[in-house]
């Protein structure tokens, strides 16, 4: 069978695709998705544009969410409005990155600098490699209650 030209009004119909079967499709990836929290995202669509809010506890929720909604058919963009909520006594969450960067093998921790200002992390010193330094940095997000990592660590050359 041979299909036909779309007209103007067909491409209408699917750009125009139903708001809500949009948030339906983005509500039915973010439970199919297990890094996603359900039950602490909500979901917006006007137009297409899909509207993320919400709060998790890691970075990692956060950006899996947006991932779960963005390449949906009829999503024209993406507002990820996620917040984290987790707050940590800064000597806390020093501690909890300095464990976590001694437990990756890769990673000489002993010349790395952990500061804390609230929920950032500030990541000074030398590493070896642009691999050590990301290895370092995923360190530094997997604690609970970091919110933002200034990697300032250099390369040694």
């Amino acid at each position: 069978m041979v299909g036909r030209a779309m007209t103007h009004q067909d491409v209408l119909t699917f750009r125009d695709r139903d708001d809500e079967d949009i948030a339906q499709a983005a509500l039915n990836a973010l439970k199919r998705n297990v890094w996603v929290p359900k039950e602490t995202i909500k979901v917006e669509v006007e137009e297409g544009w899909v509207t993320l809010e919400g709060r998790v506890d890691y970075k990692f929720q956060r950006t899996a969410a947006e991932g779960a909604v963005q390449h949906l058919t009829g999503v024209t963009g993406v507002s990820n409005l996620i917040v984290l909520k987790t707050v940590v006594a800064p000597s806390d969450l020093k501690v909890k990155i300095e464990n976590a960067l001694r437990r990756v093998g890769d990673l000489d921790g002993k010349h790395i600098n952990v500061e804390v200002d609230g929920n950032k992390i500030i990541l000074r010193g030398v590493v070896s490699s642009l691999a050590e330094r990301d290895e370092a940095e995923r360190a530094a997000w997997s604690a609970t209650g970091v919110w933002n990592v200034d990697d300032q660590l250099e390369i040694a050359a």
